[in-house]
């Protein structure tokens, strides 16, 4: 029996040390983060191999915390830290021995896979905590992640990099005190002069920390948002490659500007809009189903395109990006045509308030096929991308003039627009009311027959008004009867 325990306790205690290869050398240090992640991923995703406690167990580990031989010590906290892997960490009494015995062993003990496991079951306790983070600041050991968090030579480093944006990510509170706690410059240096290729985890990881100091840290120094910045710029140039960590500093970026309105009229925003504007050239195919890492490429660009509509709408709602060197609008109207629902969406949402700040650009945008796109996309695409078409269509009936409205006035737009009321939403009947009025009285005033009274009449349009004038819902029960009672007589129901 002894023979087995020992043997036991050694396959544990080689597990602690590959996770914490010690070495003073670049490459081996790559090699230990790319295995603590590389190892984390495999576990959970191997179902058969999910690792949980039971009652008697977890009490029989607590105890043997207690004991004088280091290795039973040893495998007691590294099976909590293996437990811990796996499930949801709940603070109680117990938990909260096992905590204290772990922040002993870490500054006390000589025995370095003791350490080590102690190190691991703190940062798996906080990655998914059941109760929130309270016992993270009541127990005051924030600090140890904090040391080793800029210093990508430390076997802790990976470790430390993975808790702290967890944590940041679920308590502002926590979030304000890493903000005050760390020199945010060093973990842009570690952007800077780390390749990303090496570990794709440590930059994303970086830059998630820094997404979550923007949305929660309430005054964050020009200094560090300088560094933010620079970060970000590093991440949107054309030969960086982790298109993860590109992601998340375009949302960065975005956040930046719905935050601080005294970036929009900067260098930077101009700076970043030239970037943008690259990106949204991306290629997005089509591409043969057969070449899979194409087919990936593609994907990634997709992506990257719509987190870069998605910024520039906190400059297009303030008007920065509409201005000279703002944003490339020609492209975004390319982008409709694009098989990627979010790019569509996203491309429409832009489109949309770009009309808004420029009515009188309507025109433009007709010239560069804008109503070709949005006729495509009522042709064959989803119903939300449709949806979003609608409030375009609406705006260049409200604000176009009559050249720009005449694009408008035909059998397709009709028939379109009332298949859209039919389909029971309460905005977009309401929308597609107006649009219908619009049109009526558009053709009404031409003195000719522009094929919309008769293909309204066709698709039992009427038919769509009688059913609604008697809805429970004031507002269209209202609508409908004053655009029945505008353009029709009791005789045509």
């Amino acid at each position: 029996m002894k023979g087995e325990n020992g043997e036991r306790l050694s396959v544990i205690i080689n597990s602690i040390n590959l996770c914490f290869m010690l070495s003073s050398h670049d490459d081996d240090n790559n090699f230990n983060h790319e295995t603590i992640r590389r190892n984390s991923r495999l576990e959970k995703t191997k179902k058969d191999e999910i690792f949980t406690l039971l009652p008697p167990d977890f009490d029989r580990y607590l105890a043997q915390l207690a004991s004088n031989d280091p290795n039973l010590v040893t495998e007691a906290i590294f099976t909590f830290s293996r437990h811990y892997l796996y499930n949801r960490f709940e603070y109680n009494d117990n938990t909260h021995q096992i905590i204290i015995a772990a922040k002993n062993f870490i500054s006390e003990s000589q025995i370095q896979p003791l350490v080590n496991a102690s190190f691991m079951f703190l940062s798996h306790i906080v990655q998914r905590p059941l109760n929130g983070l309270g016992f993270l600041l009541q127990l005051d050991f924030l600090d140890i992640f904090l040391t080793h968090l800029t210093n990508i030579k430390s076997p802790y480093f990976y470790l430390s990099l993975l808790s702290v944006k967890c944590v940041v990510g679920q308590s502002p509170q926590v979030c304000e005190i890493v903000y005050k706690k760390i020199e945010l410059k060093l973990l842009v240096d570690i952007i800077l002069n780390h390749p990303s290729n090496l570990n794709l985890d440590i930059h994303w990881l970086i830059f998630c920390i820094l997404y979550y100091m923007i949305i929660y840290v309430e005054l964050i120094s020009e200094e560090n948002i300088h560094n933010i910045v620079i970060a970000c710029s590093f991440a949107l140039n054309q030969n960086y490659s982790n298109i993860h960590a590109k992601r998340i500093s375009i949302r960065i970026i975005e956040k930046l500007f719905y935050k601080s309105a005294t970036y929009h009229e900067t260098e930077y925003a101009s700076s970043f809009m030239n970037m943008f504007n690259y990106l949204l050239s991306l290629n997005t195919g089509p591409v043969s189903q057969t070449n899979k890492e194409k087919q990936k490429t593609i994907e990634n660009n997709c992506q990257i395109i719509s987190s870069v509509l998605i910024a520039y709408l906190p400059l297009l709602e303030l008007g920065t990006a509409t201005k000279e060197n703002g944003i490339d609008i020609i492209k975004v109207i390319q982008l409709l045509s694009v098989v990627h629902n979010h790019i569509q969406i996203n491309a429409l949402d832009c489109i949309r308030y770009f009309i808004r700040a420029k009515p009188e650009k309507i025109s433009f945008l007709i010239q560069n096929q804008l109503i070709l796109k949005l006729h495509l996309i009522f042709e064959r695409f989803s119903f939300n991308a449709k949806e979003k078409a609608l409030e375009i269509v609406s705006l260049i009936m409200t604000y176009g003039n009559e050249n720009d409205k005449s694009f408008l006035l035909n059998p397709f737009y009709t028939v379109t627009v009332v298949n859209l009321a039919k389909e029971g939403k309460k905005q977009v009947f309401l929308e597609c009311i107006n649009i219908l009025n619009a049109m009526f009285m558009a053709e009404e005033s031409s003195g000719r027959d522009l094929g919309i009274r008769s293909s309204f009449l066709e698709v039992d349009g009427v038919l769509l008004i009688d059913e609604n004038t008697g809805s429970d819902d004031e507002q269209v029960a209202e609508a409908t009867l004053q655009f029945f009672n505008f353009h029709f007589n009791k005789d045509d129901v």
